[in-house]
């Protein structure tokens, strides 16, 4: 109860810093790449599959873009890869969990919804298992594009579901012209690794808050930040059109052999990287997380 009252605190206090940091972090990411816009590439996408390692991640990750595919006509389907358990008889929070990616669905739409029934913090010692029982529920070459977490996530669990999608793909499970989207959850994607932005209207990015708002439940990821860096995400673009756009998401988009290819990637440094999602440590752990810039490749 006293951490949570000095949060509440210090939240506001510490989103002002936030907002100023992020806008000049951005604008910094901006001058490294040029990037290519989601909706040249989505426009001939048919059904699109969101990976989502915990409930709530999807919403974080590609939300937005979500809401933008749907609008286009895009069949979209989800798969969640754990049930929201903490522990093996952690039900309670399962089902909490679960009813509230029921009611973030109202506003997405999904086709299809997947649940894999893994426990949190278990999928990294059963990367295989994982991969396994996404192939026995999912039929991967039904898909156009594929969301999912990358490689530069210090979240475990975000890069396990990397590495099992990335076996089901070199055992051909999936279309041979298949586009994959690697989103941020707790770590920034950046470097020569960033190479795409989704640009959010107003609408789209008011429902994507309207289904953070729905997860209640989480307790380690500060959403009023969150909100701050879909805004200041915009800055990657240096040109993007005020009065059009009110947010993005950015993605490090790759074709089937570039996805392979990342078998190779020296991910190391990921254990040295903090998350960023908390209002309180945001500025301290971006700074740090910065040095590894170079390394996103």
């Amino acid at each position: 109860m006293l951490k949570d009252a000095i949060k509440f605190i210090l939240e506001p206090i510490t989103n002002i810093a936030n907002r100023f940091y992020l806008e000049s972090y951005y604008k910094e990411i901006s001058k490294e790449n040029s990037l290519i816009d989601i909706d040249s590439m989505i426009a001939t996408v048919n059904r699109a599959l969101i990976i989502s390692p915990h409930q709530d991640d999807e919403s974080i990750g590609v939300g937005g873009t979500i809401l933008k595919m749907k609008k286009k006509g895009i069949n979209v389907d989800i798969v969640y890869v754990t049930d929201g358990r903490l522990d093996e008889n952690d039900f309670n929070n399962s089902k909490i969990r679960l009813e509230e990616a029921a009611e973030v669905s109202k506003i997405y739409e999904f086709e299809k919804s997947f649940v894999l029934n893994f426990i949190n913090k278990t999928l990294l010692d059963n990367v295989e298992i994982v991969a396994e029982s996404m192939a026995k529920k999912v039929d991967f070459e039904k898909y156009d594009a594929i969301f999912l977490t990358g490689p530069y996530e210090c979240n475990d669990d975000h890069f396990a579901v990397y590495k099992a999608v990335q076996r089901l793909v070199e055992r051909c499970k999936t279309k041979e012209n298949v586009q994959f989207y690697l989103y941020d959850i707790n770590n920034s994607i950046q470097g020569k690794a960033l190479n795409c932005i989704s640009k959010l209207n107003k609408e789209e990015l008011e429902k994507k808050w309207e289904a953070y708002n729905i997860f209640k439940s989480q307790k380690y990821i500060t959403f009023s930040t969150l909100k701050i860096m879909d805004i200041k995400k915009l800055k990657v673009d240096r040109n993007f059109e005020q009065n059009k756009y009110k947010g993005a998401e950015i993605f490090s988009m790759l074709n089937k052999n570039e996805f392979i290819a990342k078998g190779n990637y020296d991910d190391k440094f990921r254990y040295k990287l903090h998350t960023a999602t908390s209002s309180i440590r945001l500025i301290r752990y971006m700074e740090s997380n910065k040095k590894y810039r170079s390394l996103m490749k």
